[in-house]
Order: C-alpha cells, then sequence, then structure tokens
C-alpha cells in the first residue's frame, strides 16, 4: 500500500454516504449554505477537514450541505472549470416535497 484510502476509511466513508449525507441534506433543506441554491447536485462538505480531523467526521455540526461548485470553490480556492468531472457523483435525493 504507498498511499490514498485505506479500508477502513473507506467503509467510513461509505457508512457517512450511506446513512449521514441523507439526513444532512434534509436538515438543511437541500439547500447550499454558501450561494442557497436549492436541490441539483449537492453534497456534504466537512468544515473541519475529514483527513485532519477523524473524531469530527460524523459530527453533523462539523458538516454543511453545498452544491457541486461551492464545493469545488471552497476546496480549491476558485471556480470549477466548465469542463470539470469533478464531483459528478451526488447521492440521489428528491427534496422532502
Amino acid at each position: 500500500w504507498k498511499g490514498g484510502i485505506s479500508r477502513a476509511d473507506k467503509n467510513e466513508r461509505t457508512k457517512f454516504l450511506k446513512y449521514h449525507v441523507p439526513k444532512i441534506l434534509a436538515r438543511d433543506d437541500y439547500t447550499c449554505f454558501s450561494c442557497n441554491d436549492r436541490g441539483g447536485c449537492l453534497h456534504v462538505d466537512h468544515i473541519k477537514r475529514w483527513a485532519d480531523y477523524p473524531e469530527l467526521r460524523f459530527d453533523y455540526n462539523n458538516c454543511r450541505t453545498v452544491c457541486k461548485s461551492c464545493h469545488y470553490k471552497i476546496t480549491f480556492g476558485r471556480d470549477m472549470p466548465s469542463d470539470s468531472k469533478w464531483g459528478l457523483s451526488s447521492i440521489p435525493h428528491d427534496l422532502g416535497e
């Protein structure tokens, strides 16, 4: 193994996506905290990074709903290029309607 995601980390990410992301999206009314757009391709952003703060990975107070383009800007500090394939995956969700 030469770096990357360990099996334990992958299991935690899977658990987070399956059980916690839907609850966080619903809590935030499927609305991006940054631009206030509702719906679309939404992600959950960890305010304190997943890799740096493993003790906060499942702390909902450390999580916020963001749209794909705002998540890119938070992560990389610049606007997402129009041809970017980053962040294409998002769990399907309804808007609670």
